[in-house]
């Protein structure tokens, strides 16, 4: 059985130093893959937000991706969520197959 982790994308824990050390010692346990996911938008009823606040604010997933890649060996790169409607399909694409290659 292949068993993936999520990366600290959002919140007040999401930061490069966490990113980094959840990515290594995810990989150093044997976890086979690390995963990101995106949000562009919070809902609201009323003037008041419906998600906590650690869930309002998420970083990029393919940038944390880029980020990681370059602090793992061997484990695989996976984005849950992308929000392709703010994507030009050859552009998102591009940069998959970007992070792909410089990844190894």
């Amino acid at each position: 059985m292949l068993v993936g982790f999520a990366l600290p994308v959002s919140g007040s824990w999401a930061t490069p130093a966490n990113c980094r050390q959840v990515a290594r010692r995810a990989e150093e346990l044997g976890y086979s893959s690390l995963w990101t996911f995106q949000r562009l938008l919070s809902p609201l009823v009323g003037d008041s937000p419906t998600l906590a606040p650690q869930y309002r604010s998420v970083h990029d997933p393919l940038a944390v991706l880029a980020y990681v890649a370059g602090h793992t060996t061997t484990v695989r790169l996976g984005v849950a969520v992308v929000n392709m409607p703010y994507y030009p399909p050859v552009v998102l694409a591009k940069m998959l197959t970007t992070i792909d290659h410089l990844s190894d």
